[in-house]
């Protein structure tokens, strides 16, 4: 199992615009090999320690993208077409995205169980 973060820097004011494109065009044709992906945005809490944005962007929202796979050939082939490489940003993006895929070492489970439905709207 890996878990995929996705750092989404988006322009202020252009937080609409970048969630409808997430989940009407951001589609997973095949999600057999998906646990859950989750859009987060962070809150503002007293015992946050992660620095969100990093020093030096401009003015931008948040957006952190939290996916599970079984594998990470499962997310690349899932995924990878759109990845942007080197090409323009889109419109609402303040800064590239920024992925890393994080190898689970060791798994705490819970009793509680993932949503089993998709949030209204999400492709």
């Amino acid at each position: 199992m890996v878990i995929v973060l996705v750092k989404w820097k988006i322009r202020l004011g252009h937080e609409e615009r970048f969630l409808k494109h997430w989940k009407q065009h951001l589609t997973i044709q095949d999600d057999l090999d998906l646990v859950g992906e989750f859009l987060c945005t962070p809150q503002s809490r007293d015992y946050a320690t992660w620095r969100l944005p990093d020093p030096g962007d401009p003015p931008c929202a948040i957006f952190l993208n939290v996916g599970i796979w079984t594998s990470e050939a499962s997310f690349l082939e899932q995924i990878e077409p759109y990845f942007a490489g080197d090409g323009e940003l889109l419109p609402f993006e303040a800064t590239r995205r920024v992925r890393t895929v994080l190898d689970g070492e060791v798994c705490r489970v819970g009793q509680a169980e993932l949503p089993r439905e998709n949030t209204k709207g999400v492709m």
